[in-house]
């Protein structure tokens, strides 16, 4: 037999085990798309989701432990979602739709694998999971306190307007906070729904300015105006003022500091933006210089090269914490 007609019998064998495992993943996508199409008609869909939902929220107001970190992550990444894009997604139905969407990619990446499809699968499969853990750590941990700060200054010069109107219309301080509870979204809905509850269930032991302040010593929050807010009713109201035109006031104050803010975050961007394009410049040439074969040599196969890299490298970044210090509305 010639080698040519052995490669190409070879080829032709290798060709149809790849048309045979992509032919059964077609199958197995197939499967997978009859069976999500049942589970959505019989209903069972809403029950699954309903039931990830009631579990996340138990495990997450739960006992102390690494179980209830990770659901409250878990819960975390689509609060997150919610903050910063708006969307109404509740934590199981964007981690339902995180497993499918990745089995399906996962599936489409491995057709065409021959005999080891499977391990191909498997393989992308761990690193699906491993990318989810990844990423529901750090969104819980770091990124949603962010956002939930970025809402929270955003919805409580609104908030105290609110209730100031409230107040002044002659309604009690707890309609004013269940108001506020009811028409405003995440995250300044839930904590004054926490606050409602403990005034009401304390019997008026603990009174508005007690729930808003400990609103405001939250780790989360550090919230000055709100901690202004509590200041100004547990002055105002043992006194008998004016406590609905004082948080209009406060009110009318935030917004004028937030449009304050918005004002000076305008002017500072041409300049961070020249500063970041002349950083990129910069960053460009290096890495021109490191990829070229003629340079690269002189860079990093001496001493003096790599030491001059390093120096560089450390500039740069000095200059890049410079500039932000620079163009920081803090300044």
């Amino acid at each position: 037999m010639s080698p040519v007609k052995s490669r190409s019998e070879h080829q032709i064998r290798i060709t149809g085990e790849a048309m045979d495992s992509g032919t059964l993943v077609q199958i197995i996508m197939g499967l997978e798309l009859i069976g999500l199409y049942v589970l959505w008609r019989l209903g069972l869909w809403r029950r699954l989701k309903d039931l990830l939902d009631a579990t996340f929220t138990r495990v997450a107001n739960g006992r102390t432990g690494t179980s209830k970190r990770i659901a409250q992550s878990m819960v975390r990444v689509a609060d997150y979602l919610e903050l910063t894009r708006g969307t109404r997604l509740s934590p199981a139905t964007f981690w339902l739709g995180y497993a499918i969407v990745g089995t399906f990619v996962v599936e489409l990446l491995s057709m065409g694998g021959g005999d080891d499809w499977w391990r191909i699968a498997f393989s992308l499969e761990l690193l699906l999971v491993v990318i989810a853990a990844m990423f529901a750590i750090l969104v819980g941990n770091s990124l949603y306190n962010g956002a939930a700060q970025k809402a929270m200054a955003r919805q409580l010069p609104d908030a105290l307007g609110i209730m100031g109107d409230e107040i002044s219309a002659g309604h009690a301080p707890e309609a004013a906070v269940q108001r506020v509870a009811m028409q405003f979204s995440k995250p300044i809905n839930q904590e004054f729904e926490n606050a409602l509850l403990k005034m009401v269930s304390s019997g008026g032991l603990i009174p508005i300015d007690e729930a808003l302040a400990e609103i405001a010593q939250n780790p989360i929050y550090q919230s000055d105006a709100l901690d202004q807010a509590a200041l100004t009713i547990s002055v105002v109201r043992p006194m008998g003022g004016d406590l609905g035109k004082l948080l209009n006031d406060l009110s009318r104050l935030l917004r004028k500091r937030e449009s304050t803010d918005r004002e000076i975050r305008t002017l500072l961007a041409p300049g961070r933006q020249a500063a970041w394009t002349l950083v990129l410049i910069i960053g460009g040439l290096q890495l021109g210089l490191l990829l070229f074969p003629l340079s690269s040599t002189l860079l990093l196969g001496t001493f003096i090269g790599r030491f001059v890299v390093i120096i560089a490298i450390i500039l740069i970044s000095l200059s890049i914490f410079t500039i932000n210090q620079i163009n920081s509305k803090a300044v």
